[in-house]
């Protein structure tokens, strides 16, 4: 006997886990299944979930306690299932620079230094302020700096550019640049003396949070160091917090205030008339005094160690939802890096979780009325900002748990996200891909960004050979194939109107995929708009126009994108029509849902106000 419930949740109770969730629910016996696009959880008697590719090879994912139904369907990328109060806020995000990356290993290759280039992560950006002339800067013509580390590296990176997408130019890299003059701050392979009888090993300077003090005229520099620093000889063995400034942005070295701030990762933000940070630790920092953050105490010297000189969170806020709704530890499941982002009383937390497969940008916010920051509140679940897709981001790699450190090659990982609000309001997220390979950037939905996602109002494939004259518009899916039989052969076709968009600065074409196979090429091309959804088959359909882009398939059960920016500019306020075609020859089928199916075709467009 089925039971298909749409309301509520109520696979294993004793567990404690309750959904208000519309998710189709079947009970058969002692089993329970919830279906959720391509993710079917499975709880049987004693309170363990499976979780299974709901595909025809129905392929099991993994194997946890019924408390983690949350974080299993996150994990694949569906809703999350579970106790707490989660945000309302989100964003629509779209990629820019044609969705590929404006920092990458080609840059430090190009100056004869391919091996500083071999992790990238960490990025800060800062628009450069009116008050550093253009002789001060790294170029006349620089408006932006990004800072950047290597998850090992001994120095700071940053580079220009003029406008947000580049080009970007590296600034003071390269093979004639003498070590401990690299970048902006360098530790030259040697030990770093502060000051004060504290002494920071030569390990590595990372983590750049970069911040414009208006006030001072000056550039805040929050980094942390490598694992060993010395107090009048005494060692402490772990990586720290440090502050630098520097009157131009440029040059950081010598600047490192005698204060060890807390722990690794700062990311500092101010609200009312205290500072504060998010850290790589779950217990978020407050200086002692805001309007001397840096100052040390009167005793803060007198140990035979230095303390963190700001104070800490009493409680492990972004470590305890974890633990409170998923019943899973530190080690299991952890917040890794963090961005923050100020929205008037609500603090929005970006950041990705070691353990998460694949590791993926998400949000959480923190109501900051509430006052006294013991009474703050970390949401969960998270909501979900952005995932890997093909290409330099590692979407075609088969997704694992990420791991704690350095990232691996060849990885379906995203990490390291940081916001930059520019001066007109625009919001965009900055982020590492590939694990640590290269960094990229977004655009944020905001007042001055509309973020438009359309639906196709019509998608269809078609078939050859016998099926030449079948029409197959109320699928739902789409596919794709070619081998060496005419009746293999499927093409799909979409077709949006664009009557309400009258800008296009940027565009993606996306579809989720319920069947794929590793290295296919699925190319996108223009074809004209001459067909219907109900009518089209194999012999009526339109030809194939110019290619726009193509797309190297990997996993099943994720979104794949195709960058249509530059094909849309002046197609404003009309319909337009692509083909999706493998012409690889390699009788693979891919399908994509339709808007038949359970996750429709979206092409997502960008128009500045």
């Amino acid at each position: 006997m089925q039971a298909w419930i749409g309301e509520a949740l109520r696979a294993a109770p004793s567990s404690g886990v309750v959904s208000t969730t519309t998710l189709p629910l079947c009970i058969t016996r002692n089993r329970v299944s919830v279906g959720y696009g391509l993710v079917l959880l499975v709880a049987n008697q004693d309170r363990k979930v499976q979780v299974f590719n709901a595909s025809s090879r129905r392929k099991k994912i993994a194997g946890v306690s019924a408390v983690a139904l949350a974080l299993v369907v996150g994990i694949q990328g569906g809703p999350a299932i579970a106790q707490g109060q989660g945000t309302d806020s989100s964003y629509e995000v779209i990629r820019l620079n044609d969705s590929q990356p404006i920092i990458d290993q080609d840059m430090f290759a190009d100056r004869g230094v391919s091996d500083e280039g071999a992790n990238i992560n960490g990025p800060s950006l800062i628009r450069v302020p009116d008050w550093i002339s253009p002789d001060d800067r790294a170029h006349p013509s620089a408006e932006y700096y990004l800072y950047f580390g290597d998850h090992d590296g001994s120095y700071i990176r940053m580079a220009w550019a003029q406008d947000l997408t580049g080009p970007w130019t590296l600034h003071d890299i390269g093979s004639n640049v003498p070590e401990g003059q690299r970048g902006v701050l360098d530790n030259g392979g040697r030990d770093t003396d502060v000051g004060n009888g504290i002494v920071i090993e030569e390990n590595h300077f990372s983590s750049p949070d970069v911040h414009v003090d208006n006030e001072n005229q000056r550039i805040v520099m929050y980094f942390h160091s490598g694992s060993s620093t010395f107090f009048n000889g005494n060692e402490q063995n772990s990586q720290y917090s440090w502050v630098t400034t520097s009157p131009h942005g440029l040059d950081f070295n010598g600047n490192i205030e005698p204060v060890r701030l807390g722990t690794s990762y700062f990311r500092v933000f101010d609200h009312g008339d205290e500072l504060y940070a998010f850290n790589n630790s779950s217990r978020p920092s407050r200086a002692l005094d805001a309007d001397n953050p840096w100052r040390p105490t009167d005793d803060y010297y007198d140990g035979s160690t230095i303390p963190s000189l700001w104070e800490t969170h009493p409680e492990a806020l972004t470590q305890d939802p974890i633990g409170d709704n998923l019943g899973l530890s530190r080690e299991e499941l952890r917040v890794r890096h963090t961005a923050v982002h100020v929205e008037g009383n609500e603090l929005q937390v970006f950041y990705t979780r070691r353990g998460d497969s694949p590791e993926r940008v998400l949000m959480s916010t923190v109501d900051l009325s509430v006052g006294d920051w013991e009474n703050w509140d970390f949401s969960f679940p998270p909501a979900e900002i952005l995932q890997p897709v093909s290409g330099w981001e590692g979407g075609q790699f088969e997704p694992s748990p990420s791991e704690t450190s350095a990232a691996p090659e060849n990885v379906n990982q995203l990490r390291d996200p940081y916001i930059f609000e520019d001066e007109d309001g625009s919001l965009y997220l900055l982020y590492a891909g590939g694990g640590e390979d290269a960094i990229g950037i977004a655009a944020l939905s905001s007042p001055r960004q509309d973020i438009d996602v359309l639906e196709p109002t019509g998608d269809a494939y078609v078939r050859g050979g016998e099926h030449a004259n079948t029409n197959f518009g109320d699928a739902d899916t789409v596919q794709i194939k070619q081998g060496n039989v005419d009746d293999f052969f499927r093409r799909t076709y979409l077709n949006f109107n664009l009557d309400d968009i009258s800008d296009v600065d940027a565009a993606v074409l996306r579809l989720y995929a319920t069947r794929s196979r590793d290295d296919v090429p699925v190319t996108l091309y223009a074809t004209s708009n001459d067909w219907n959804e109900d009518s089209i088959t194999w012999n009526s359909a339109p030809s194939l126009g110019t290619p726009i882009a193509t797309v190297e398939m990997g996993p099943e059960g994720q979104w794949y994108e195709w960058d249509v920016t530059s094909y849309l500019e002046g197609t404003e306020g009309q319909s337009v029509s692509f083909v999706l075609y493998d012409e690889s020859g390699e009788n693979s089928t891919v399908r994509f849902s339709s808007r038949e199916g359970s996750a429709a075709p979206e092409l997502k467009i960008l128009q500045n106000d």
